[in-house]
């Protein structure tokens, strides 16, 4: 984002958030600024701003006009119309402070302007403040202006030309002009040139003579002798005034005179104006008739005063006048379609500007206009430029692809399905395939621009289509023809496009569900797997169970003989083995007694070792260890008796019992449920 400028010194001003007055670093001139809303509002000021300080003040004004337009409540808008229109200028004074300077005087007053006005309805009290100050100084110097305006003798001539190039050096035209003023003040006309009548005044003090001069002229010669010398922002400046002066009061008349101008560097404000072409002898007495058609020579301003000489200028030839035939309008058309055949678009505008001047319905010239505004070449390749206006930045939406609920069919198709809780089964089906389109943004954009067509609002294409002829009709045609026809390919295309993602999507939802499907029926397999082997072992299990229940009594009934043989067995096992059984069981009680007794003993030992203590104490000491080595060697010297080796003894057999009917197993343990969910969801991973 740019900077905005101080209005009196053109530098940049450090400006705060949401202040309306701030202060100028460079020139320390305390300014009302605009609260800018957007880059755009701060684009108008800068280059309004620029304008104004160029002294450009009718382009200026322009962009301000552009500002109050579309912010209606900023009062530097309608402030800078204000300096606008009384020429303001800040010049520094005696004592180096920026004063407005006027070089556009009027008989109305600032104070009551309506500008004024609503720069006070919309500025806060501080900045109405300063606004009010500005105004009166400008007040007091139009007032005094206009004094000084009203003092001064009438003219009968007004000669505006530019006296001096952007280098300082003295131009051409000022020769002629410098010419002119004395042939002229020599016939008794009262003649306004710059270079006599404010010779020696600051520029700060011409304005009441210039304003005066524009006022009583009877007559501008505006002289040229090129596109700068009429477009000069001061002597635009006198043109541009008298020709408004002139609007009001029919009896002024300006003339433009130039030579070696081309036709189309001449201001199209002097379209309709009789011109004068320098050239000859016979030139002056030409102006001079002119002049005479205008200023009587009874009103010619009687006696003239001496005039001021200018100085001696080197005679110019001066051709007869030449007054401009009607203009050729179809000329005008086609040197200006074929100046767009050849790109070379200024031209062209000029041409068709110089058209609508005489004739201001001119469909042609409109629809010329309007080619050059778009820099096409023909109707077709307009199309071909704008169609995409009407698309603009139109996206694609995002769209659901419709899919048919396959829950029910699923679970009536695998009854595995049944084993999900509500939640996780109708998490599996929901799922989402998108697919992106144009094809409703852009048939909304078609059916948009049908009923507010692509330049509808354009002012060039309104005309052109108001007052169409044939052709002018037929290029309109043409041009509707081919956008409608890139319109309609656009459809088609994004139409295509639509299907195609369309399809994708419709891949990837068989994809998904396909998988889906697998899995189920994978999971579906083995479940019916895992219970019909659960179902043969649980079978097996109880058929085992049947036969032993259908054979207990006989079971029973050997178990009681193998009782009675075991037991006679185990009788002359023990009538053989009892003694020695006997004998081996009071030995190793004995190992155990005597083992118990040395434990104890050493055990006792050790305890009164270690409360040994005074006297004697080593000695002491000496005599248990010694005492505790026989108690170990003692102990060491037991041994466990061995056991006598003799026959396994007979085993009484367990009576026979029916074991506990096998029951029927869970169905979700028959069917491994976990590990049936474990592989569905490894496969669906």
């Amino acid at each position: 984002m740019g900077a905005l400028k101080c209005k009196m010194c053109g530098s940049n001003l450090e400006i705060e958030d949401s202040i309306t007055v701030c202060k100028c670093e460079k020139c320390g001139t305390s300014q009302t600024v605009p609260d800018i809303e957007d880059d755009k509002e701060l684009k108008l000021f800068e280059r309004a701003g620029r304008l104004r300080f160029n002294c450009d003040f009718d382009k200026a004004a322009g962009i301000y006009n552009t500002i109050t337009d579309s912010y209606p409540e900023e009062a530097e808008g309608y402030w800078g119309l204000i300096l606008c229109k009384y020429g303001i200028e800040y010049a520094d004074n005696a004592s180096g402070k920026k004063v407005p300077v006027c070089h556009r005087i009027s008989y109305d007053s600032v104070m009551d302007d309506e500008d004024f006005e609503l720069v006070m309805e919309n500025s806060d009290s501080e900045s109405r403040t300063i606004f009010r100050e500005e105004a009166k100084i400008i007040e007091e110097n139009r007032k005094k202006y206009i004094q000084i305006a009203e003092s001064e003798q009438p003219y009968d001539i007004y000669i505006s030309y530019r006296a001096k190039d952007d280098n300082g050096d003295k131009t051409a035209v000022s020769e002629i002009a410098g010419h002119l003023y004395n042939k002229l003040t020599s016939a008794g006309y009262r003649v306004f040139l710059s270079e006599a009548a404010l010779k020696g005044k600051k520029r700060s003090e011409c304005e009441p003579y210039i304003y005066s001069a524009l006022n009583s002229a009877n007559v501008m010669l505006a002289l040229g002798t090129s596109y700068d010398d009429y477009n000069d922002v001061w002597v635009k400046n006198e043109w541009n005034r008298y020709l408004e002066i002139a609007e009001k009061n029919k009896n002024k008349c300006l003339i433009p005179c130039y030579k070696d101008v081309d036709e189309y560097d001449i201001p199209k404000e002097f379209a309709g104006l009789k011109v004068c072409q320098l050239g000859n002898d016979d030139t002056f007495n030409n102006i001079m008739a002119e002049i005479a058609n205008v200023v009587k020579p009874e009103s010619v301003n009687q006696p003239a005063p001496e005039p001021e000489k200018a100085e001696p200028a080197e005679e110019i030839e001066l051709e007869e006048i030449e007054i401009i035939e009607p203009v050729n309008i179809n000329k005008l058309l086609d040197e200006g379609f074929s100046a767009i055949s050849d790109k070379n678009w200024k031209k062209a505008n000029k041409l068709f500007f110089q058209v609508l001047d005489e004739e201001p319905d001119n469909s042609k010239a409109y629809w010329g206009q309007l080619l050059v505004q778009q820099e096409c070449t023909n109707a077709r390749e307009m199309a071909d430029n704008l169609y995409l206006q009407v698309i603009g930045n139109t996206s694609d939406n995002t769209y659901e692809l419709e899919i048919r609920d396959r829950r029910q069919e699923i679970k009536d198709k695998y009854p595995v399905a049944n084993l999900f809780s509500e939640e996780e089964y109708a998490n599996l089906f929901d799922v989402h395939f998108n697919y992106q389109s144009g094809v409703e943004n852009t048939k909304s954009a078609i059916a948009a621009n049908n009923e507010h067509y692509i330049l509808s609002d354009n002012e060039l294409f309104k005309r052109a289509k108001q007052n169409a002829d044939a052709e002018v009709a037929a290029g309109i045609e043409e041009f509707v023809a081919n956008v409608n026809r890139h319109l309609d390919e656009i459809l088609k295309n994004v139409t295509e496009q639509e299907q195609q993602e369309i399809e994708e999507a419709r891949q990837q939802e068989t994809a998904y569900f396909s998988k889906l499907e697998d899995a189920f029926k994978k999971a579906d397999d083995m479940a019916n797997a895992n219970l019909s082997n659960s179902e043969a072992e649980y079978q097996k299990d109880h058929d085992s169970w049947e036969y032993e229940r259908d054979n207990l009594e006989e079971a029973r009934q050997q178990w009681v003989k193998d009782v009675e043989e075991k037991q006679k067995e185990h009788d002359e096992w023990l009538a053989v083995n009892g003694a020695a059984i006997e004998e081996w069981n009071a030995k190793k009680k004995e190992y155990n007694d005597n083992k118990q007794k040395l434990e104890y003993e050493l055990k006792r030992l050790q305890e009164d070792k270690g409360f040994i203590e005074g006297f004697m104490a080593g000695a002491k000491a000496a005599k248990k260890d010694k005492e505790i080595m026989n108690v170990r060697i003692e102990l060491s010297r037991l041994a466990l008796p061995k056991e006598p080796i003799m026959p396994k003894e007979p085993v009484i057999p367990p009576e026979p019992a029916l074991r506990r009917e096998p029951e029927k197993p869970d169905y979700d343990i028959m069917i491994g449920r976990n590990d049936v969910l474990d592989t569905f969801r490894s496969l669906m991973a």
